[in-house]
């Protein structure tokens, strides 16, 4: 028995796959936080408060594009996602 490929249907799960694979918006994220600890320590004056929410920040768990809901911008999506 062989199994026919919709090459639409191909090519959605590969766009689903790059978007959820895609890491470089938590890694700007990372990078912007760490420059505003640099920032940060370079100031007189009182900076716990801010270093105490850049520390969170830090320690965040990354949300994996795997667990956000897809974008609606992408037209190949199925009609039943959640926009």
């Amino acid at each position: 028995m062989r199994a026919e490929l919709d090459p639409a249907r191909v090519e959605q799960e590969l766009l689903l796959f790059a978007q959820k694979t895609d890491v470089d918006e938590e890694l700007d994220r990372l990078v912007m936080h760490l420059n505003e600890v640099r920032r940060v320590l370079d100031d007189k004056g009182q900076i716990g408060r801010r270093l105490d929410f850049l520390m969170q920040e830090l320690t965040a768990k990354p949300t994996p594009s795997a667990q956000r809901p897809p974008t609606c911008a992408s037209p190949t999506l199925p009609s039943t996602s959640r926009c």
